[in-house]
């Protein structure tokens, strides 16, 4: 409503997201698997979720969306006040501590860096980072259930620890194997923090696991749309035609720009495969959940990668905690999968009784 030729950039995006999406069939019938030609999908395609929140966090939401810097991207504005609709006719005493709350329309943090920090660039990882990790990971989860079982301070836990564990490898493997089985409460007394490169499809992936604090860069404003993750499985037909689809989308984008239009209005140029710099902090039990599900051989391909590259950090720092993580069919010899299963069960029960 603000351009005078908005009809004419109105009808130029709703081609190119149909040339998106034409693209994304044509990759299919080229022989491409759904879950890498999905890389080329606009991060503007339309889904349906299920939200589930206390009354706390839906409050802060509707104030973000409504107030905060957020509320100048359309959709999230329109959202957070569908939201407020829903306050004030199910939880009507709410409504007045959002009416009454402030939150700065700006990004206070970006402002006073930007005076200090003009390199605008970034790059993207080949693969995922250990930034730190708790010191002597395998001591500390073993000392925590000595701790845990007869409620000695963390000194006397861990002089048992040294009289005891220290020098035994078996016995430390064994009662790390246990800690497991048993719930894994002492895992949660360390902690591993992660720089991930990661593609906007598979950061879904990551973002479904609740319990680790992710944190995730703006997406405004559009930093690089160049930079995207390519399927390894791509022949050159395939890829030349990645290359044209993403090298269109960044033509079409900078068209967008240089007419003025808002960034908040321009993230909708974000593809599926466009890459960015996640950091995530887990402690134990979340990351041995999280390997669980994730190293598993019916885990989408980046995900799996990801995990597998935080396990072979993790098993430098922790050897024996490293050991326990996972897919079931490692650890625990079993497969929850049942006819889907990929078979790597039976080639593991075999292997070890043939030991």
């Amino acid at each position: 409503n603000i351009l005078n030729s908005n009809s004419h950039f109105q009808q130029l995006y709703l081609n190119h997201m149909k040339y998106l999406f034409e693209s994304y069939g044509e990759l299919l019938e080229m022989g491409l698997k759904k879950e890498d030609a999905r890389f080329v999908l606009p991060y503007s395609f339309h889904s349906n979720i299920i939200m589930g929140c206390d009354a706390h966090v839906l409050k802060n939401l509707i104030i973000r969306f409504t107030k905060g810097r957020e509320s100048k991207i359309a959709e999230l504005r329109e959202f957070g006040e569908k939201l407020y609709e829903i306050v004030c006719q199910y939880i009507p005493y709410y409504k007045e501590v959002i009416d009454n709350a402030t939150i700065p329309s700006n990004d206070g943090v970006r402002s006073l860096l930007d005076q200090h920090i003009d390199d605008y660039s970034y790059e993207i990882p080949s693969s995922v980072r250990l930034i730190s990790a708790t010191e002597n990971v395998d001591r500390e989860i073993l000392v925590s259930a000595i701790m845990r079982v007869y409620n000695y301070p963390y000194d006397r836990a861990l002089h048992y620890y040294e009289q005891v564990l220290e020098h035994n490898e078996g016995l430390k493997r064994e009662l790390m194997f246990k800690i497991l089985t048993n719930g894994g409460k002492e895992f949660e007394q360390v902690n591993f923090r992660f720089d991930v490169p990661i593609s906007l499809a598979v950061l879904t992936h990551l973002t479904r696991h609740r319990t680790h604090h992710l944190m995730v860069p703006d997406f405004v404003p559009i930093r690089d749309l160049t930079k995207y993750r390519v399927p390894p499985t791509l022949n050159d037909s395939q890829r030349q035609k990645f290359e044209e689809i993403y090298r269109r989308n960044n033509e079409m984008y900078l068209i967008f720009k240089s007419a003025g239009i808002c960034e908040e209005d321009l993230i909708y140029f974000y593809l599926a495969g466009t890459m960015l710099n996640v950091k995530t902090n887990m402690d134990g039990q979340t990351l041995a959940h999280i390997a669980r599900l994730r190293i598993c051989t019916k885990a989408q391909w980046e995900i799996r990668d990801i995990l597998i590259g935080m396990r072979r950090l993790v098993l430098e720092q922790a050897p024996i905690y490293g050991s326990i993580l996972g897919p079931d069919c490692e650890v625990f010899l079993k497969c929850p999968e049942g006819r889907e299963s990929c078979g790597k069960v039976i080639t593991l029960r075999e292997r070890r009784d043939a030991r």
